[in-house]
């Protein structure tokens, strides 16, 4: 299943209570979005549903995840 940008972002507002004009593409998960370790895990739940074997590399540090990272990692994925 392809989503846009901006269907995946209606999906994050609506699961993490956050605001459609914070989740831009370059705002930061944890910095600007306040997500903490467990959001950062309901997060990938959330993309592993959307796209089964979802997985994001061990070398990605948390603190420089981007709302559009996390797009652009589960779009490329479903591609593959």
């Amino acid at each position: 299943m392809m989503l846009s940008f901006e269907q995946f972002v209606v999906l994050v507002a609506r699961d993490f209570d956050r605001q459609l004009n914070c989740l831009t593409p370059r705002a930061r998960l944890v910095q600007d979005l306040s997500m903490d370790s467990l959001d950062l895990l309901r997060l990938m739940i959330l993309c592993e549903a959307l796209s089964p074997g979802f997985d994001v590399p061990d070398d990605v540090d948390a603190d420089e995840l981007t709302v559009g990272s996390v797009y652009e990692a589960l779009t490329t994925q479903t591609r593959d």
